[in-house]
């Protein structure tokens, strides 16, 4: 976020677990315009998201193993579920922030959804919003479990007994059938 008052810009970072980066400048700014406290925000989603990144890393690894070539696409379905799910809980809170502003504010702006991705204006702020490594290490992991799952399937067709599996494999799947 940069203004003519902060040349240098001010930088927000918004993780699984929480907010930082000048968290205490911008605090002071969105009391301003009547925002919430950052720490208001998505608590239930700090205090439990790293157990559902793992319950849902889990799944995928479960799913993985003992789902037949049939419903491989359910893999593939729950592990594109965290970013996607990162970013709509994200933009919620966004919209939220910006839209619920104290009329009783000292300054009053209308309305506004921060950008997440790319550039945008609030007030006399420039804001750029980008992605950091935990968002592209997910979709590398969304990557990893398509590729793993197209793995499975080729698998599965080369394996004798492919027209007789259900939802699960017979075979109890761990690579290419001998």
């Amino acid at each position: 976020m940069v203004a003519p008052q902060y040349p240098q810009g001010l930088q927000l970072v918004v993780s699984l677990t929480g907010v930082g980066g000048d968290t205490t400048e911008i605090g002071i700014i969105n009391h301003y315009i009547g925002m919430a406290h950052l720490e208001s925000g998505a608590m239930l989603e700090r205090a439990y998201g790293g157990w559902a990144v793992a319950l849902l890393c889990m799944l995928v690894v479960a799913a993985t193993l003992g789902l037949g070539r049939k419903f491989g696409w359910v893999t593939a379905a729950l592990a594109i579920g965290l970013p996607i799910g990162f970013i709509a809980d994200t933009m919620y809170w966004l919209y939220t922030f910006g839209h619920d502003l104290d009329p009783k504010a000292p300054v009053h702006i209308a309305p506004f959804t921060p950008a997440m991705f790319g550039s945008g204006k609030v007030g006399q702020f420039h804001t750029v919003a980008s992605p950091t490594q935990g968002f592209y290490l997910a979709l590398f992991g969304v990557v990893l479990v398509a590729l793993s799952v197209w793995q499975r399937a080729k698998a599965c067709q080369a394996c004798p007994l492919h027209d007789s599996c259900g939802v699960t494999c017979s075979k109890g799947f761990v690579g290419v059938p001998r």
